[in-house]
């Protein structure tokens, strides 16, 4: 889906399958309760009015007097394709919505980056951070048992915590 804001509303692209569909949305922005013009492909589909109740509005079609707000599907079969494309209460629904330019934490994406090069580091050279740690405290010293059972942990925990960094990436806000 592609949203873009036009002088006389607005409009969007939606693909369902590799087929787009083209809807320009037009009213006047001043007033949110106004008339609106839906046209799906250059053509005009719905003429009526856009309601609001809180923040959710019902597009209401002056033609038949009544919203597409509600979906109801009883058997258990596939929808057509045409079903699964927008109705006219959500189109206007995204165009009158908040706009968010990104989703999620970004400080995640720096954790995730630095545990990467972390673990990246400690597999490519194994010596290396006990080197760093331990190079000035012991002359031809190796580690440890216990140090080199501790740094596969760590590995562990690295390839744990780099996907649930990922995860509160776009759970955060």
């Amino acid at each position: 889906m592609k949203l873009k804001s036009a002088r006389y509303g607005a409009d969007i692209d939606f693909s369902v399958n590799g087929k787009t569909n083209y809807y320009q949305l037009k009213y006047d922005k001043g007033d949110l309760n106004r008339n609106i013009e839906i046209l799906k492909n250059g053509t005009s589909i719905c003429k009526g009015r856009a309601i609001g109740i809180e923040n959710n509005y019902f597009v209401i079609d002056d033609k038949t007097g009544s919203s597409d707000i509600v979906r109801v599907r009883v058997e258990n079969e596939v929808p057509k394709a045409d079903e699964l494309y927008p109705g006219y209460s959500q189109l206007y629904n995204w165009s009158v919505g908040e706009k968010y330019d990104r989703r999620g934490d970004c400080w995640m994406l720096f954790i995730i980056a630095l545990l990467a090069i972390v673990l990246f580091l400690d597999i490519k050279f194994p010596m290396l951070f006990w080197l760093l740690e331990h190079r000035l405290d012991v002359d031809g010293g190796e580690p440890s048992d216990l140090y080199l059972f501790g740094q596969k942990v760590g590995r562990i925990l690295m390839f744990i915590g780099i996907p649930v960094c990922m995860v509160l990436t776009f759970t955060l806000r």
